[in-house]
């Protein structure tokens, strides 16, 4: 969420429906999916109307597309915090500061991935991305528990509920601040305190211990250090 369309390698173009994702992931970043049109991506894109239908059947198509796109480049940023070193319940928030990091750091397109109103096929994929993001963490939660780090829980029902707060926990922040900063903003403070918050929520849930509030407050910072790198 946090990075350009080209940085990121969501929509490289090459050929036409690569140079439509790419107008249309631009327009999605900066305005989300209410904000984008077939005419406005054409335009963007500098060819007809008619050529963006030959690719795309629907505006629907085009933003289901779009949504793929971005979701399967967010779930791999936070596989690859997930499946780093250490325990699994720092790897778990690692994973979870990653994602809510680069979620406070790309408003506009986080707040459409997770909460804008969208058609039917769109929503679709957002359920098909939920369920992605709960395989992952259930993946990591059956790992803590077979090393004793975790507390006894299903996995299942623990990376679903962990997936559920993390998204309900930023849809008002991410809705309030896209409206003041819609693209890439630095992170503040602030969004770090949310960060850690959120961290220490799902750590607590998971462990059944109390939160190292440190030690959690410097994986959020060390998140939201990484998007500004990036």
């Amino acid at each position: 969420m946090a990075r350009s369309t080209a940085a990121a390698g969501v929509v490289p173009i090459t050929g036409t429906r690569e140079k439509l994702c790419s107008a249309g992931f631009a327009i999605l970043r900066r305005a989300g999916f209410s904000g984008l049109s077939v005419s406005a991506v054409a335009e963007d894109a500098e060819v007809a109307v008619g050529t963006v239908y030959r690719h795309f059947t629907s505006k629907a198509e085009l933003c289901a597309e779009l949504f793929r796109r971005a979701s399967t480049h967010e779930l791999k940023a936070v596989a690859d915090a997930i499946r780093g070193q250490g325990p699994a319940d720092r790897r778990i928030a690692n994973a979870v500061a990653t994602f809510a990091a680069r979620a406070l750091a790309g408003r506009a397109l986080a707040y459409a991935l997770l909460a804008e109103p969208v058609d039917p096929l769109v929503d679709t994929e957002r359920l098909a991305a939920r369920r992605r993001y709960t395989a992952l963490y259930a993946e990591a939660v059956a790992t803590g528990l077979a090393e004793g780090d975790l507390a006894p829980q299903p996995p299942e029902l623990a990376a679903a509920a962990m997936v559920g707060v993390v998204s309900e926990a930023l849809v008002g922040p991410l809705a309030r601040a896209r409206i003041v900063d819609p693209g890439h903003g630095v992170l503040t403070e602030a969004d770090v305190m949310i960060i850690s918050e959120i961290v220490g929520f799902c750590r607590r849930g998971l462990t059944g211990r109390p939160d190292v509030t440190i030690d959690t407050l410097r994986i959020a910072r060390r998140a939201a250090e990484a998007v500004g790198r990036n």
